[in-house]
Parts: structure tokens; C-alpha cells; sequence
């Protein structure tokens, strides 16, 4: 990634300022959000709940979802950005009183390393198990989340995180509810005259108690020597991060996907594995101290190096499309129907214009709902929707002959196996990820543009050789060497961590 020059917009003034919490020169605020972060600090600031201000601890959060109901005209885009914040919340162990819990005797032997697992996202599982895989049953453990679905790690211990957390009725937080009360009507932007609002921070206080309380448990039962999660910006790894560093147990943070928006920042972890020089300079650039970031590539990229892949015959036949087309991936976001369907539409057109035998090959997003795609695509047998879990994506990308994403990693991936890819901004909007302004990917944001994309790039000896070599340096910078021992690097940074030896 390169570096950005130049005076940065309102916006950019705004995230950089609510997450990385890096002093800047004062001037007015000049666009909607600014302000309502500037009010959001007045009417909730200086509330301190176990020595946490609540609204510095919440501002993030605030910004991300503020700028969703801003942005986005989906009732289901808000709904998410509210329940799934950044930040979440503040770390309030001993905010409420639960009823008392049965004692657990510790568990005796040597501290372990702790992998904190939320549920069944590919992208984290895919990091996680690779690590794991080079620790024996005897050396560490597990916590879960959400394990509906999940399956459990053959020998490895399982710790149920929830069923840890108490279980009973808390006592009211009046002192805090009369407190945000007044404030709230206070308020200028009706945002904060929400009761709703007041209800979401009291609601995020109690279960962050509560899930505290459950750590806590964890590290007194099961002496830890690291804590591994693949976010410490979510709720569960917050938590968890947080509890860690009061007892004085160390913790890593693994990248998991590619860097976009305000995703993996601040970090409160003690070390950052990053996958390439690109995202250790991108937190840098984020306020994130240099000490904390080791370079370690990508642990689930690794499978890409060492393992092989399916003839694309086996391929067609799972499914179901004729060999002898050229294939094209169109790698699906977690963001509304309505800029996806914009994406499939432009694929769809560009595909036609470029007038080969080709298929549209459609990916979806593991946490998307395939019932909006089926309804567009109708009978269309040139598109086929592939769910997660159907075929191997790296088979899927080794065997088709270019990929079509906005800000997926699955861009990354596909270079790596050096297919040709196309930044599609068919929805106005620039690619956050660096793919196209670092001329390792086309741009296209027409059904011409991408059919021109494809002239260009999937055709026999027509191949740009610049875009080529772009693509080498892009896989360089974002995941390092790429050579499938990544894995076995985090390894080394966890029992170095562990042996109090990069403290």
C-alpha cells in the first residue's frame, strides 16, 4: 500500500482522530460526523465506569455505526452497525452483582497459550487452526464463543467461554441511567436524545460485566502464558484483550483479512501479526506504536503453498459448469444487497460485451443470504452461485481464468495464484484496498470498462506484463514471503511472547 499525500478530507480527519486517538491540530468541524462525534464526547464524556471514561471507550464505535446510518438507506445496515460495534462498550468487570457462582478449583501444570475462537468465520478459522496446528493438545488450549456448527479441534481442550459468564439478575445501574438521562436531554442532534442509545450503552455495560467476569474466570482456572484472538477490536476479544493485561498475560492479535476502513485499530493487544509490510505501515500510519507490529505473512494463505490443487475437470463437475468456458469470479462483500446487486449487474453486462463463452462464477460472502442473488440472476445458466463451503475457493481460484472483487481479500488470494484481477467499483466508490492504485489490478466501473479489462488481461499473449509484475510486488508487500511457513512464524512469536522474551 502506499502512502497517501496531501491535506486529508473531513472524513479521513475524523477516523483518524476517534481511532487512533493521535493529538491534531484543532479546527472546526467541517463535515456531519465530526460533529456528531464533538457532541457525541460532550453529552456521554467524562462518565467513568472502573476508571473508563464511557464515551472514550464507545467513540469508535459511535463513528462507525453514526456513519452507517448516514451512508447506508438499508433498515438491516443500521440494525448491524449498531449491534456489532467497534470498541463495543466499556470494560466494566465489577459494574454489576450477579448472583454467586460455584468455585472452580484451578487446574494444575504450566501456563498454555489461549486461542480464542468466536464461531464459524472462514476467514478467522482459517487463521487459527493453521497456529493450533503446530501446538500439541498438551501445549495449548482452546476458548469458543459461539460453537453452534463448529467443530471441535480433535484433543485440544474446549473451554465454553459462556458457560463461564454468570447467569442471574443484575442489580439496576440508576446511579449511570440518571446520569445519561440528564445528559440526553441535553442533546442537540436528536441522535442522542434516543432512549435507545442511553439503553444500548447500560445493555453493552452489563454484558461486558459479564463476559469479564467469564475471563477472569478462564485465566483463574487456566493458568494462560498468551492470549491469541483475531481481533481485539470485537466484543469477545475486547474483553478478553483486556482481562489479559490486568493480570499481566500477554496477547497477539492475528490479521485475518486485509485491511479496510477502521478494521483492527487501535491496538490494545501486546504484538500485531501483520501479513505484510503494506499493513504493518498502514497501522503505523494509524497511531499503532511500531513495537507492537511483527511481520509474519498470512498462517491461512499457507494451504496455497502446500497444498495441491484440484484438477479443474473435478472442479467443473462439483459445480456443475461446462470445463471448456472461461470462468469468471465475482467474490461477493458484507455490505447491503443493493451494491452487490450492482456488482452482479456490471459482471453480468461486462461478461456479455467481452463476447467470449464465459460463466459467471459468483461467490458468495459466507454471512450472506443467497435467497436476494437467486432472485436476480432468474434463469440466467451463464451465472452460477457458489455457497460457502461448496468447493475450495483456492481450487475455485487456480481453475478460473480472472476474479472480480470490491474489497475482498479473495483479491490478495487470487493474485498470489497469480490470476488476473479487477477492482469492480461499479457503485461509484473507490476501492478501499490498494489493488488498482498499485496497478496490480484493473479498475472498472462500467460493463465497458470490465469487458475491457478482460481483453486486456485473459486473453492468450495479451496479458499486460506491468499489471504482472505489479501483482508480484503487491503479493511482496501485503504477504510477505508467501512461501507457506507462516504459520510456523506466529508460532515463534507466541513462545517468544510466552517467555516474556519480546516484552
Amino acid at each position: 500500500m502506499r502512502r497517501r499525500t496531501g491535506r486529508s478530507s473531513p472524513r479521513e480527519h475524523a477516523v483518524t482522530e476517534v481511532v487512533s486517538g493521535r493529538p491534531l491540530p484543532r479546527r472546526p468541524p467541517q463535515h456531519p460526523l465530526d460533529r456528531l462525534v464533538s457532541e457525541f464526547d460532550r453529552v456521554f464524556g467524562g462518565i467513568p465506569v472502573e476508571g473508563i471514561d464511557l464515551a472514550g471507550a464507545n467513540r469508535g464505535s459511535f463513528y462507525l455505526a453514526a456513519r452507517s446510518e448516514t451512508e447506508f438507506n438499508s433498515r438491516s445496515a443500521r440494525v448491524r452497525a449498531w449491534s456489532t460495534l467497534l470498541g463495543y462498550a466499556v470494560f466494566a468487570r465489577d459494574l454489576c452483582h450477579v448472583t454467586s457462582l460455584p468455585p472452580l478449583v484451578p487446574r494444575p501444570g504450566p501456563p498454555k497459550p489461549l486461542f480464542l475462537l468466536k464461531g464459524l468465520n472462514p476467514s478467522v478459522l482459517g487463521t487459527m487452526r493453521p497456529v493450533l496446528a503446530r501446538f500439541s493438545p498438551e501445549q495449548a488450549r482452546m476458548a469458543v464463543v459461539d460453537d453452534d456448527g463448529l467443530t471441535p479441534e480433535p484433543s485440544f481442550e474446549w473451554l465454553s467461554v459462556k458457560a463461564l459468564a454468570p447467569r442471574g439478575a443484575a442489580r439496576s445501574l440508576l446511579g449511570l441511567d440518571a446520569t445519561l438521562r440528564a445528559r440526553r436531554r441535553d442533546a442537540v442532534t436528536p441522535l442522542f436524545r434516543r432512549a435507545s442509545l442511553r439503553a444500548w450503552l447500560l445493555r453493552m455495560a452489563l454484558r461486558t460485566s459479564a463476559a469479564a467476569q467469564a475471563f477472569r474466570r478462564i485465566y483463574d482456572v487456566y493458568p494462560t502464558s498468551v492470549l491469541v484472538t483475531a481481533s481485539d477490536t470485537g466484543f469477545w476479544g475486547h474483553c478478553a484483550t483486556r482481562g489479559a493485561e490486568r493480570l499481566g498475560i500477554p496477547s497477539l492479535t492475528l490479521q485475518h483479512g486485509m485491511p479496510a476502513g477502521e478494521g483492527y485499530v487501535p491496538v490494545i493487544s501486546s504484538r500485531f501479526a501483520a501479513w505484510g509490510e503494506a499493513t504493518a505501515e498502514w497501522l503505523r500510519e494509524r497511531g499503532v506504536p511500531p513495537r507492537k507490529i511483527v511481520v509474519t505473512g498470512a498462517p491461512r494463505l499457507d494451504v496455497i503453498v502446500n497444498q495441491p490443487r484440484r484438477p479443474r475437470a473435478e472442479i467443473a463437475r462439483d459445480l456443475g459448469a461446462d470445463p471448456s468456458r472461461r470462468w469468471v469470479v465475482l467474490a461477493t462483500n458484507p455490505v447491503p444487497f443493493d451494491r452487490n446487486a450492482a456488482l452482479l449487474a456490471t459482471a453480468r453486462a461486462g461478461l456479455r460485451l467481452w463476447g467470449e463463452p464465459a460463466i459467471l462464477v459468483v461467490k458468495l460472502h459466507p454471512s450472506e443470504d443467497p435467497a436476494p442473488y437467486r432472485a436476480a440472476i432468474g434463469g440466467d445458466r451463464g451465472v452460477i452461485l457458489v455457497l460457502h463451503g461448496k468447493v475450495d475457493l483456492y481450487d475455485l481460484l487456480a481453475a478460473s481464468e480472472a476474479v472480480l472483487t470490491f474489497h475482498s481479500s479473495v483479491g490478495a488470494e487470487a493474485m498470489m495464484l497469480d490470476r488476473p484481477v479487477v477492482s469492480l467499483e461499479a457503485f461509484g466508490e473507490e476501492n478501499p484496498l490498494d489493488y488498482a492504485r498499485a496497478g496490480a489490478a484493473a479498475c472498472a466501473r462500467t460493463a465497458e470498462d470490465l469487458a475491457r479489462a478482460l481483453r486486456e488481461d485473459v486473453a492468450p499473449g495479451t496479458r499486460v506484463p506491468e499489471r504482472r509484475h505489479a501483482r508480484e510486488r503487491f503479493v511482496r508487500d501485503n504477504l510477505l514471503a508467501a512461501d507457506g511457513k507462516s504459520a510456523e512464524r506466529v508460532r515463534a512469536v507466541i513462545q517468544s511472547l510466552a517467555a516474556r522474551e519480546a516484552l
